[in-house]
Order: structure tokens, then C-alpha cells, then sequence
């Protein structure tokens, strides 16, 4: 029975929707005591929502397009009409919560901001010019140097703004990626972004609202002007020469072989943690480009999906906590359990070895 591995989790099934429920106030209350993220210190419905909602967004994001919410004040609810995903979810849920040190050090990783950034790199002149629009929740010069482990020449990140919500910051990087790579709005250097964030398909709700949202924002917070210049990076130029370029020393920066995972590539975070990165904009491209029309190009947040349907037909072979942190051109995940990562990226090479299990995945998507 499913209710005696998720317990205090209930699960329901009834008329073809599947139910996960838990009497909110009584459960891990120790936990939301400790955090001011909450709207309560007792654990409400929404208080587990968020908990709940951030946990897949950052590990499972493909499950969010299956699983909806439906909490109150007393009580957390999910459901779905997909019983098999819903129950894979309460499962991990219950994982992560079983043990009040696994939940602190999770929420730890879902809680840090995502940071919208520009990346610096120089001409044969030696000139200075912003060419590409970014979004991490990690520390900048790791992503730098993610970057450089990919090929890329990118001498400075710089950081325009930072967000709780992955939507906004995404919203951020869509407006950014569509005006700096227009050639009618940038008469500098365009922007090599090769993939939207958010795919601007017309009449997408979600397209419409997020990016209209980013533009007042920017421009409440004075990073754009009144004509559409985003003149906060005029101050990256006019500031450039202040900061220190980093370069990456070497090209294995982990001492060890990786020609069996390429073109993926696996680093040392600083806290410890292993990451894998891929730069999205060649590898498998013509797969993802099938489903163009659908807003499915390749982008580092389509990697992701793929990645995450892989983690859920592997099962208890890649439990653990993989948390995603891509972009529109480059897909990264990270973890604090190396050994689990090495699994996930053998078992992700060897997917994309093949075109139909690849193109499989993709078509769930």
C-alpha cells in the first residue's frame, strides 16, 4: 500500500485523479519554526506548497506540467490524473522530509536566488563587448568557469539582478536574450544566445505575462530606459576595468579523464559539490528541433525535462537529491552525492548515444 510508505502523506485515488494530502500544523513544524521563508512557523498548507512546488520545480521539472496544487490553511494537497507521476512525487517528497536534515539541507538549495547575468569577453583588439545572457543559482565564477569547461571565452560575469522565482528571473533572461539579439535594437555586438527561455509562441499566457512583468520591472528598477536601452549594461562597460578577469587554468580542472562523458563536463563546486554542464547549442540540436513548433528547441530548461523523465524511469538506481540549475543555452546539474552524479551522467551519455531512446524522451517532453 502506497499510504504506508508515504505516511503522514495520504494518498487518494477517486473518478480518475489521484490525491496527495497531509493535515498541515502537526508535521515537521520544527522545520518551518526554523525559517522565515514561510507565511507560517507551523507549516500550512501553503507553507508545504512551496516546500513542495520548489523541491520539483529545482528536481523533477517535468513533473510540474502533470502535478497541480490545491492547498488551504490546514491542509497541503497535490493532485493529478497521472497516478504513476504523482506517486513517484509522493515518494520523494516523503524521502526528503523523513529526516529533518536531509529537508534542511534541501530547502538550503531551493531557496537561493537565481541570478540573471552577462557574460564579458574580448575581441582580437583586445575590445570589451557583453555577448550572452545567463541565469544560476550558483556562485558566479563557478558558472564562469562551466562556461570556459564548454569552450567558451567569457573573461567576466556580471550580475544585473537576483530572484526567488526562477520565472522571474527567467522573464529577465528572455527579454535581454530578444533585445540583444535583434539587430534593430543593438547596434553593438549581438548577443549569441541561440535559444529562448520562455519560447515567445503567440497568445502563451505565460510568455505574455512573465516577459511584460520583466519589462516593468526593469524599468521601475531604471535597468532600462523609457525608449527600451538596457541601460544597465552601459555601467558593465564603463565599470569593466575595475574587476579582475578570470581564466581557467588548464583544461581538466578535476584531474581526471572525461572523454568518456563528452561533450558533457563534470567540475568541483568550491562548497564541495560535483556539477555536470553542457552547452546546449550543437549537441543533439536536430532531435530537439523536431518539436520547434511547440516551444521545444534544446534549450538548457528542455535538457533538463529529458534529464528529469530519465531520473524517473531509473528509479532507486539515481535516488538522491540532483538539483538542475540550466540556462537557454547551457544545461547544469549538481550534487552533493559525487558518486550519484557519476551515475546520472554515464546513464545520461549513454541515452543520448542512442537517437531513438533520445528522441523518445524528448517526445514526453
Amino acid at each position: 500500500m502506497i499510504n504506508n510508505k508515504i505516511e503522514p502523506f495520504k494518498w487518494i485515488y477517486m473518478d480518475g485523479v489521484a490525491y496527495v494530502d497531509l493535515n498541515a500544523g502537526k508535521y515537521r513544524t520544527e522545520f518551518f519554526q526554523k525559517y522565515d521563508d514561510f507565511e507560517t512557523n507551523r507549516g500550512s498548507g501553503y507553507d508545504w506548497e512551496l516546500f513542495a512546488e520548489s523541491y520539483m520545480r529545482k528536481c523533477f521539472p517535468e513533473m510540474t506540467k502533470d502535478i497541480e496544487s490545491d492547498s488551504e490553511s490546514d491542509t497541503f494537497s497535490f493532485y493529478s490524473e497521472r497516478k504513476e507521476i504523482l506517486k513517484k512525487f509522493a515518494l520523494e517528497l516523503k524521502r526528503v522530509t523523513e529526516d529533518l536534515s536531509i529537508m534542511e539541507r534541501v530547502w538550503l538549495e531551493l531557496r537561493k536566488n537565481h541570478q540573471v547575468y552577462v557574460a564579458m569577453e574580448y575581441t582580437s583588439s583586445n575590445e570589451m563587448f557583453l555577448s550572452y545572457v545567463g541565469v544560476t543559482a550558483l556562485p558566479l565564477e563557478e558558472r564562469l568557469k562551466q562556461h570556459q569547461m564548454n569552450g567558451k571565452n567569457y573573461k567576466k560575469l556580471f550580475l544585473i539582478d537576483s530572484f526567488m522565482d526562477l520565472n522571474e528571473a527567467r522573464g529577465y533572461e528572455e527579454v535581454i536574450e530578444e533585445l540583444m539579439t535583434d539587430p534593430k535594437r543593438n547596434k553593438k555586438h549581438l548577443f549569441t544566445n541561440e535559444n529562448n527561455s520562455v519560447y515567445p509562441q503567440e497568445g502563451d499566457e505565460f510568455y505574455e505575462d512573465i516577459t511584460e512583468w520583466a519589462v516593468e520591472d526593469m524599468y521601475d528598477k531604471g535597468y532600462m530606459s523609457s525608449k527600451g536601452k538596457l541601460v544597465i549594461l552601459d555601467t558593465f562597460y564603463e565599470n569593466a576595468e575595475m574587476f579582475e578577469t578570470s581564466e581557467l587554468t588548464g583544461t581538466d580542472v578535476n584531474g581526471e579523464n572525461q572523454e568518456h562523458i563528452f561533450p558533457f563536463h563534470m567540475m568541483k563546486l568550491k562548497n564541495g559539490m560535483m556539477s555536470v554542464s553542457l552547452d546546449t547549442s550543437l549537441y543533439k540540436k536536430e532531435l530537439f528541433m523536431k518539436r520547434m513548433e511547440e516551444g521545444i528547441m534544446g534549450s538548457g530548461y528542455d535538457w533538463e525535462k529529458v534529464a528529469s523523465i530519465l531520473r524517473q524511469e531509473a528509479g532507486a538506481d539515481l535516488a538522491g537529491e540532483i538539483y538542475f540549475d540550466s540556462e537557454s543555452d547551457l544545461f547544469c546539474a549538481y550534487t552533493d552525492n559525487s558518486e550519484l552524479l557519476r551515475k546520472f551522467v554515464s546513464k545520461l551519455k549513454e541515452t543520448c548515444e542512442n537517437n531513438e531512446k533520445l528522441d523518445a524522451l524528448i517526445q514526453l517532453i
